[in-house]
Protein backbone atom coordinates (compact mmCIF):
# COMPACT_ATOMS: atom_id res chain seq x y z
CA UNK A 1 0.00 0.00 0.00
CA UNK A 2 1.48 3.32 -1.04
CA UNK A 3 1.84 5.84 1.76
CA UNK A 4 -1.18 8.11 2.03
CA UNK A 5 -0.84 11.81 2.71
CA UNK A 6 -4.46 12.17 3.80
CA UNK A 7 -5.84 13.51 7.03
CA UNK A 8 -9.04 12.19 8.52
CA UNK A 9 -11.91 14.59 7.94
CA UNK A 10 -12.50 16.64 11.10
CA UNK A 11 -15.72 15.86 12.90
CA UNK A 12 -18.18 18.41 14.25
CA UNK A 13 -16.75 20.82 16.78
CA UNK A 14 -17.16 19.98 20.44
CA UNK A 15 -20.46 21.24 21.75
CA UNK A 16 -22.28 21.14 18.40
CA UNK A 17 -25.22 18.78 17.98
CA UNK A 18 -24.48 15.79 15.79
CA UNK A 19 -27.18 14.00 13.82
CA UNK A 20 -26.70 10.30 13.07
CA UNK A 21 -27.23 9.38 9.43
CA UNK A 22 -27.04 5.64 10.15
CA UNK A 23 -27.46 3.64 13.37
CA UNK A 24 -27.11 -0.09 13.93
CA UNK A 25 -28.30 -1.21 17.35
CA UNK A 26 -27.39 -4.73 18.54
CA UNK A 27 -28.08 -6.28 15.13
CA UNK A 28 -28.48 -10.06 14.78
CA UNK A 29 -28.90 -11.56 11.32
CA UNK A 30 -28.41 -14.97 9.75
CA UNK A 31 -28.29 -16.51 6.29
CA UNK A 32 -30.30 -19.63 5.52
CA UNK A 33 -28.34 -21.84 3.12
CA UNK A 34 -27.80 -25.59 2.78
CA UNK A 35 -30.04 -26.40 5.73
CA UNK A 36 -27.68 -24.76 8.24
CA UNK A 37 -28.22 -21.13 9.24
CA UNK A 38 -25.09 -19.02 9.35
CA UNK A 39 -25.28 -16.43 12.12
CA UNK A 40 -23.22 -13.81 10.31
CA UNK A 41 -23.96 -10.95 12.72
CA UNK A 42 -24.53 -11.76 16.40
CA UNK A 43 -24.69 -8.41 18.12
CA UNK A 44 -23.20 -5.50 16.20
CA UNK A 45 -23.70 -1.81 16.87
CA UNK A 46 -22.49 1.19 14.91
CA UNK A 47 -23.30 4.89 14.49
CA UNK A 48 -22.23 7.21 11.68
CA UNK A 49 -22.89 10.93 12.10
CA UNK A 50 -23.39 13.51 9.35
CA UNK A 51 -20.17 14.54 7.58
CA UNK A 52 -18.14 11.99 9.58
CA UNK A 53 -15.71 9.36 8.25
CA UNK A 54 -15.95 6.05 10.12
CA UNK A 55 -13.92 2.90 9.55
CA UNK A 56 -15.12 -0.69 9.97
CA UNK A 57 -12.33 -3.27 10.24
CA UNK A 58 -11.84 -6.93 11.09
CA UNK A 59 -10.62 -10.12 9.47
CA UNK A 60 -12.43 -11.80 6.55
CA UNK A 61 -15.76 -13.34 7.47
CA UNK A 62 -16.33 -11.20 10.57
CA UNK A 63 -19.56 -9.68 9.20
CA UNK A 64 -18.38 -6.29 7.90
CA UNK A 65 -20.00 -6.57 4.47
CA UNK A 66 -23.18 -8.08 5.94
CA UNK A 67 -23.48 -5.10 8.25
CA UNK A 68 -22.91 -2.65 5.38
CA UNK A 69 -25.43 -4.38 3.11
CA UNK A 70 -28.00 -4.32 5.91
CA UNK A 71 -27.65 -0.52 6.09
CA UNK A 72 -28.42 -0.20 2.37
CA UNK A 73 -30.96 -3.03 2.12
CA UNK A 74 -28.96 -5.32 -0.16
CA UNK A 75 -29.11 -8.53 1.85
CA UNK A 76 -30.08 -11.67 -0.16
CA UNK A 77 -33.86 -11.68 -0.34
CA UNK A 78 -35.50 -14.83 0.99
CA UNK A 79 -32.26 -16.13 2.50
CA UNK A 80 -31.65 -13.51 5.19
CA UNK A 81 -33.38 -13.27 8.54
CA UNK A 82 -32.97 -10.27 10.83
CA UNK A 83 -33.41 -11.91 14.21
CA UNK A 84 -33.00 -8.90 16.45
CA UNK A 85 -31.78 -5.37 16.81
CA UNK A 86 -32.61 -2.19 14.93
CA UNK A 87 -31.47 -0.36 11.80
CA UNK A 88 -32.08 3.37 11.44
CA UNK A 89 -31.17 5.34 8.30
CA UNK A 90 -31.63 9.12 8.21
CA UNK A 91 -33.93 8.93 11.23
CA UNK A 92 -36.16 6.22 9.75
CA UNK A 93 -36.43 2.70 11.20
CA UNK A 94 -35.67 0.41 8.25
CA UNK A 95 -35.30 -2.87 10.14
CA UNK A 96 -38.38 -4.47 8.62
CA UNK A 97 -38.62 -2.69 5.28
CA UNK A 98 -39.84 -4.83 2.39
CA UNK A 99 -37.84 -5.22 -0.83
CA UNK A 100 -40.29 -2.85 -2.52
CA UNK A 101 -39.72 -0.09 0.02
CA UNK A 102 -35.91 -0.05 -0.10
CA UNK A 103 -35.48 1.66 -3.52
CA UNK A 104 -36.82 4.87 -1.97
CA UNK A 105 -33.80 4.97 0.36
CA UNK A 106 -31.12 3.24 -1.69
CA UNK A 107 -28.96 5.77 -3.50
CA UNK A 108 -30.31 8.63 -1.43
CA UNK A 109 -29.79 9.08 1.49
CA UNK A 110 -27.33 6.16 1.41
CA UNK A 111 -25.26 4.93 -1.54
CA UNK A 112 -22.58 2.27 -1.87
CA UNK A 113 -19.34 1.72 -3.79
CA UNK A 114 -18.58 -1.98 -4.19
CA UNK A 115 -15.35 -3.97 -4.40
CA UNK A 116 -15.67 -5.12 -8.01
CA UNK A 117 -16.71 -2.25 -10.28
CA UNK A 118 -16.65 -4.47 -13.39
CA UNK A 119 -19.43 -6.64 -11.95
CA UNK A 120 -21.34 -3.57 -10.77
CA UNK A 121 -21.37 -1.79 -14.17
CA UNK A 122 -23.58 -2.84 -17.08
CA UNK A 123 -21.21 -4.06 -19.85
CA UNK A 124 -23.74 -3.14 -22.58
CA UNK A 125 -24.24 0.50 -21.60
CA UNK A 126 -21.94 3.45 -22.10
CA UNK A 127 -20.58 5.06 -18.98
CA UNK A 128 -22.45 8.34 -19.47
CA UNK A 129 -25.79 6.53 -19.71
CA UNK A 130 -25.13 4.64 -16.48
CA UNK A 131 -24.23 7.80 -14.59
CA UNK A 132 -27.31 9.51 -16.06
CA UNK A 133 -29.57 6.77 -14.67
CA UNK A 134 -28.59 7.71 -11.12
CA UNK A 135 -29.10 11.41 -11.86
CA UNK A 136 -32.56 10.95 -13.39
CA UNK A 137 -33.75 8.76 -10.54
CA UNK A 138 -32.35 10.67 -7.57
CA UNK A 139 -31.85 14.25 -8.83
CA UNK A 140 -34.84 14.84 -11.11
CA UNK A 141 -34.44 18.62 -11.07
CA UNK A 142 -30.99 18.45 -12.63
CA UNK A 143 -30.10 18.57 -16.33
CA UNK A 144 -28.85 14.98 -16.86
CA UNK A 145 -26.36 15.91 -19.60
CA UNK A 146 -24.80 18.75 -17.61
CA UNK A 147 -24.83 16.75 -14.38
CA UNK A 148 -23.08 13.78 -16.02
CA UNK A 149 -20.34 16.10 -17.31
CA UNK A 150 -20.00 17.56 -13.82
CA UNK A 151 -19.75 14.15 -12.17
CA UNK A 152 -17.25 12.78 -14.70
CA UNK A 153 -15.09 15.82 -14.07
CA UNK A 154 -15.58 15.56 -10.30
CA UNK A 155 -14.05 12.07 -10.20
CA UNK A 156 -11.25 13.27 -12.51
CA UNK A 157 -12.04 11.26 -15.59
CA UNK A 158 -11.56 12.62 -19.10
CA UNK A 159 -14.76 13.74 -20.81
CA UNK A 160 -14.39 11.00 -23.47
CA UNK A 161 -14.90 8.37 -20.75
CA UNK A 162 -18.65 9.06 -20.89
CA UNK A 163 -18.72 7.50 -24.39
CA UNK A 164 -16.76 4.40 -23.36
CA UNK A 165 -17.99 0.97 -22.32
CA UNK A 166 -16.78 -0.48 -18.99
CA UNK A 167 -14.40 -2.99 -20.61
CA UNK A 168 -12.59 -0.12 -22.34
CA UNK A 169 -11.55 1.44 -19.03
CA UNK A 170 -8.90 0.43 -16.50
CA UNK A 171 -9.82 -0.84 -13.04
CA UNK A 172 -9.09 2.52 -11.46
CA UNK A 173 -11.19 4.37 -14.03
CA UNK A 174 -14.11 1.97 -13.53
CA UNK A 175 -13.95 2.55 -9.78
CA UNK A 176 -14.10 6.30 -10.42
CA UNK A 177 -17.23 5.67 -12.51
CA UNK A 178 -18.79 3.74 -9.61
CA UNK A 179 -18.06 6.69 -7.33
CA UNK A 180 -19.61 9.10 -9.88
CA UNK A 181 -22.79 7.00 -9.99
CA UNK A 182 -23.01 7.04 -6.19
CA UNK A 183 -22.49 10.82 -6.09
CA UNK A 184 -25.18 11.25 -8.73
CA UNK A 185 -27.65 10.13 -6.07
CA UNK A 186 -26.54 12.97 -3.76
CA UNK A 187 -26.17 10.64 -0.73
CA UNK A 188 -25.81 11.77 2.86
CA UNK A 189 -23.83 8.58 3.54
CA UNK A 190 -21.42 6.83 1.19
CA UNK A 191 -20.62 3.22 2.10
CA UNK A 192 -17.33 2.10 0.53
CA UNK A 193 -16.84 -1.67 0.83
CA UNK A 194 -13.18 -2.49 0.15
CA UNK A 195 -13.19 -0.01 -2.78
CA UNK A 196 -9.56 -0.63 -3.80
CA UNK A 197 -9.22 -4.41 -3.42
CA UNK A 198 -8.37 -5.27 -7.03
CA UNK A 199 -6.21 -2.20 -7.79
CA UNK A 200 -2.46 -1.71 -7.82
CA UNK A 201 -0.95 0.23 -4.93
CA UNK A 202 -0.53 3.50 -6.81
CA UNK A 203 -4.14 3.45 -8.05
CA UNK A 204 -5.32 2.49 -4.57
CA UNK A 205 -3.74 5.62 -3.12
CA UNK A 206 -5.30 7.79 -5.85
CA UNK A 207 -8.81 6.38 -5.32
CA UNK A 208 -8.63 6.69 -1.54
CA UNK A 209 -7.37 10.26 -1.78
CA UNK A 210 -10.26 11.02 -4.15
CA UNK A 211 -12.82 9.48 -1.76
CA UNK A 212 -11.45 11.53 1.15
CA UNK A 213 -11.57 14.77 -0.83
CA UNK A 214 -15.09 14.09 -2.14
CA UNK A 215 -16.35 13.21 1.33
CA UNK A 216 -15.22 16.61 2.55
CA UNK A 217 -16.24 18.66 -0.50
CA UNK A 218 -19.68 17.04 -0.89
CA UNK A 219 -20.47 17.25 2.83
CA UNK A 220 -21.40 13.58 3.15
CA UNK A 221 -20.61 10.93 5.73
CA UNK A 222 -18.38 7.97 4.88
CA UNK A 223 -18.40 4.39 6.16
CA UNK A 224 -15.18 2.78 4.92
CA UNK A 225 -14.84 -1.00 5.17
CA UNK A 226 -11.29 -2.19 4.79
CA UNK A 227 -8.70 -4.79 5.76
CA UNK A 228 -6.01 -2.13 5.49
CA UNK A 229 -5.59 -0.55 8.91
CA UNK A 230 -3.25 2.14 7.58
CA UNK A 231 -5.95 3.31 5.17
CA UNK A 232 -8.56 3.48 7.92
CA UNK A 233 -6.19 5.39 10.16
CA UNK A 234 -5.49 7.90 7.39
CA UNK A 235 -9.10 8.49 6.33
CA UNK A 236 -11.34 7.87 9.34
CA UNK A 237 -11.90 9.85 12.51
CA UNK A 238 -13.54 6.93 14.35
CA UNK A 239 -13.26 3.16 13.93
CA UNK A 240 -15.28 0.07 14.84
CA UNK A 241 -13.57 -3.33 15.09
CA UNK A 242 -15.60 -6.48 14.39
CA UNK A 243 -14.89 -10.08 15.27
CA UNK A 244 -17.10 -13.10 14.50
CA UNK A 245 -20.19 -10.98 13.90
CA UNK A 246 -19.79 -8.60 16.84
CA UNK A 247 -18.39 -5.13 17.31
CA UNK A 248 -15.85 -5.56 20.11
CA UNK A 249 -14.20 -2.12 20.36
CA UNK A 250 -14.82 1.36 18.97
CA UNK A 251 -13.70 4.93 19.43
CA UNK A 252 -11.33 7.54 17.95
CA UNK A 253 -9.12 5.81 15.40
CA UNK A 254 -5.82 7.03 16.79
CA UNK A 255 -6.70 6.02 20.35
CA UNK A 256 -7.92 2.55 19.38
CA UNK A 257 -4.89 1.83 17.21
CA UNK A 258 -2.31 3.26 19.63
CA UNK A 259 -3.65 1.66 22.82
CA UNK A 260 -6.14 -1.12 21.98
CA UNK A 261 -8.28 -2.30 24.88
CA UNK A 262 -9.75 -5.57 23.59
CA UNK A 263 -7.28 -8.49 23.35
CA UNK A 264 -8.47 -9.23 19.81
CA UNK A 265 -7.77 -5.68 18.64
CA UNK A 266 -4.34 -5.89 20.25
CA UNK A 267 -3.65 -9.16 18.40
CA UNK A 268 -5.03 -7.81 15.11
CA UNK A 269 -2.77 -4.78 15.21
CA UNK A 270 0.21 -6.98 16.07
CA UNK A 271 -0.50 -9.22 13.08
CA UNK A 272 -0.71 -6.18 10.80
CA UNK A 273 2.87 -5.15 11.55
CA UNK A 274 5.59 -6.12 9.09
CA UNK A 275 8.18 -6.78 11.80
CA UNK A 276 9.56 -10.30 12.30
CA UNK A 277 10.25 -11.79 15.73
CA UNK A 278 13.54 -13.33 16.91
CA UNK A 279 12.72 -16.49 14.95
CA UNK A 280 12.08 -14.61 11.71
CA UNK A 281 8.29 -15.05 11.88
CA UNK A 282 5.52 -12.50 11.56
CA UNK A 283 3.00 -12.17 14.38
CA UNK A 284 -0.24 -14.11 13.98
CA UNK A 285 -3.49 -14.47 15.91
CA UNK A 286 -3.32 -17.97 17.41
CA UNK A 287 -6.28 -20.35 17.21
CA UNK A 288 -9.27 -20.75 14.89
CA UNK A 289 -12.17 -18.45 14.06
CA UNK A 290 -15.41 -19.77 15.63
CA UNK A 291 -17.96 -21.58 13.47
CA UNK A 292 -20.76 -19.09 12.75
CA UNK A 293 -23.24 -21.90 12.11
CA UNK A 294 -23.58 -21.93 15.89
CA UNK A 295 -24.70 -19.15 18.17
CA UNK A 296 -21.97 -17.91 20.49
CA UNK A 297 -23.10 -17.35 24.07
CA UNK A 298 -20.01 -15.59 25.36
CA UNK A 299 -17.17 -13.63 23.84
CA UNK A 300 -16.35 -15.08 20.40
CA UNK A 301 -12.63 -14.48 20.99
CA UNK A 302 -12.54 -16.43 24.27
CA UNK A 303 -11.07 -19.57 22.71
CA UNK A 304 -8.12 -17.63 21.28
CA UNK A 305 -7.64 -15.08 24.04
CA UNK A 306 -4.55 -15.38 26.29
CA UNK A 307 -6.33 -13.34 29.00
CA UNK A 308 -9.71 -15.12 28.98
CA UNK A 309 -11.65 -15.40 32.26
CA UNK A 310 -14.07 -18.14 33.25
CA UNK A 311 -17.06 -15.87 32.51
CA UNK A 312 -15.89 -15.13 28.95
CA UNK A 313 -17.36 -18.34 27.50
CA UNK A 314 -20.68 -17.93 29.32
CA UNK A 315 -21.95 -14.56 28.21
CA UNK A 316 -20.98 -11.43 26.33
CA UNK A 317 -20.43 -8.29 28.41
CA UNK A 318 -22.22 -5.05 27.66
CA UNK A 319 -20.24 -2.17 26.12
CA UNK A 320 -18.01 -0.55 28.75
CA UNK A 321 -16.35 2.87 28.69
CA UNK A 322 -12.58 2.66 28.84
CA UNK A 323 -11.45 4.45 32.00
CA UNK A 324 -10.32 8.01 31.35
CA UNK A 325 -11.55 8.03 27.74
CA UNK A 326 -15.25 8.87 27.45
CA UNK A 327 -15.31 8.20 23.70
CA UNK A 328 -13.81 4.68 23.84
CA UNK A 329 -15.99 1.59 24.34
CA UNK A 330 -15.10 -2.10 24.52
CA UNK A 331 -16.99 -5.34 25.07
CA UNK A 332 -14.60 -7.30 27.29
CA UNK A 333 -14.88 -8.78 30.78
CA UNK A 334 -11.42 -7.44 31.64
CA UNK A 335 -13.04 -4.01 32.01
CA UNK A 336 -16.01 -5.19 34.09
CA UNK A 337 -15.35 -4.47 37.79
CA UNK A 338 -17.49 -7.46 38.90
CA UNK A 339 -15.73 -10.04 36.70
CA UNK A 340 -13.83 -12.64 38.71
CA UNK A 341 -10.09 -12.79 37.94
Amino acid sequence: MAELSIRATPGPERGTERQPVAEVQDLHLSYRAGGHPVHAVQGASLTVFDREAVGLVGESGCGKSSLARAIIGLLPEGRTVIEGGRLVVAGRDVTRLSAGEWPGLRGSPVAMVFQDSLSFLNPLMRIGAQVAEAVVRHDPGADPTARVRELIDLVRLPAVAARAYPYELSGGMRQRVAIAIALGCRPRLLVADEPTTALDVTTQAEILKLIAELQASQGMALLLISHDLAVVRALCRRVYVMYAGRTVEWGPTGAVFESPAHPYVHALLGAARTVRDDHGRFATVEGEVPDLRHRIAGCPFAGRCPRALAVCTDRMPAPTRVAGLDTREVRCWLYEPDAAP
